[in-house]
């Protein structure tokens, strides 16, 4: 007998990915000004990277729709500095504007951080939509903030809001990143990160009567596999132009399915606590997938999952070598290990209430041999 499952979501809108993608960008904005029945206005967010890179570009297609433009530039991606900079500009804001991210996490997360302090202080929605320049996490897409308080200190969780109006990947933009194969190897992290969630959540669902997704939980799997079919390719087929589509499709797949979901369970386990533990301990080391990444092979050992598959599969991109290579020790790695469940008490994982011990946060390091 199959259940019926009843999934309350909001996606976005338009999708749009490929070479050359930013042509698209005239078409979505009239297809959206004619949804809101009135002339947009628009306030663009650059980093400083992004915009010496991309602003004359997107500007161009922008000012095609309308040429009356607010743009912004956005240095540290702090939440200090987004909660300033709503304070300077919330008097300009209104329901018919529409936020313009260009850039990576930083940038996204800090739109959706001000898209939720105007609801906060208004309680009016405001629509954004995302040009993402990097995509080393699935934030492209999903509804979930997660910002650094200040320069020095760890991530942390700040809430969610609705999902952008549409998400426009280029990925000629994606080509011009100095680092990209870092900001790859980081999306693979963080796709990867969704299995040891999934697993949170069904344990959740048996142990505490959390709501559950058989659908949304098993097309996850699904953009593993594509990943992983990617990386098994031979040597002349992987190249560098096949894993980036391969991984935004993975990452698109992922961010789509955790808001059908309506529920961070699907995205947000034991390893992104982990992941925020270590990042309070060591601030901005290591990008949010690559902290996610680790976390995922040891929440994988202790839910007896196949954690040496997911290992071999971010040895192939590179992330066990990044690791050894940040001067994060085996200590930290412990620390970030017992304070893990403090990270996000609200929800139940496989480290239970208590945690774990130190004794077996030793163990499972020398398990799961990250340091060999």
């Amino acid at each position: 007998m199959v259940l019926a499952e009843l999934l309350e979501s909001e996606v976005p809108r338009y999708l749009v990915m490929g070479e050359h993608a930013e042509s698209e960008i005239v078409n979505v904005l009239k297809k959206i000004e004619i949804e809101m029945e009135s002339p947009i206005n628009y306030h663009i967010f650059f980093g400083p990277t992004t915009e010496k890179l991309f602003k004359s570009r997107i500007k161009n297609h922008l000012e095609i729709v309308n040429p009356r433009i607010d743009e912004y530039i956005i240095k540290e991606g702090t939440a200090s500095e987004i909660e300033s900079l709503y304070h300077e500009i919330s008097n300009n804001l209104s329901p018919r504007d529409v936020l313009v991210s260009v850039g990576g996490g930083k940038i996204i997360d800090s739109i959706k951080y001000l898209v939720l302090l105007h609801q906060q202080a208004e309680g009016t929605r405001l629509e954004y939509l995302n040009l993402p320049t990097l995509t080393s996490h699935d934030g492209i897409i999903t509804p979930y903030i997660f910002l650094h308080p200040e320069k020095n200190t760890g991530e942390k969780y700040y809430g969610e809001i609705h999902p952008p109006l549409a998400v426009i990947v280029n990925i000629d933009y994606l080509y011009e990143c100095e680092d990209l194969p870092r900001h790859l190897a980081a999306s693979v992290g963080d796709t990867l990160a969704k299995l040891t969630a999934t697993w949170d959540w069904r344990f959740a669902n048996r142990i505490k009567g959390e709501p559950f997704s058989d659908f949304a939980s098993g097309t996850i799997f699904h953009a593993y596999d594509l990943l992983k079919a990617q990386l098994l390719l031979p040597s002349k087929s992987n190249s560098i132009q096949n894993l980036v589509a391969t991984a935004v499709k993975a990452l698109l797949i992922s961010g789509v399915v955790t808001c059908t979901a309506g529920n961070m369970r699907i995205g947000f386990g034991a390893e992104h606590m982990f992941a925020l533990a270590l990042d309070a301990l060591k601030p901005r080391v290591l990008l949010h997938g690559e902290r996610c990444a680790i976390g995922t092979i040891i929440m994988a050992y202790l839910q007896d999952q196949p954690w040496k598959s997911y290992k071999k599969t971010l040895q192939q991109i590179g992330i066990i070598d990044i690791i050894k290579k940040s001067h994060i020790s085996a200590d930290i790695i412990e620390d970030a290990l017992c304070r893990a469940h403090l990270a996000e008490p609200r929800l139940y994982t496989i480290l239970g209430e208590e945690g774990i011990s130190k004794k077996a946060a030793q163990h499972l390091i020398e398990e799961i041999g990250i340091f060999e």
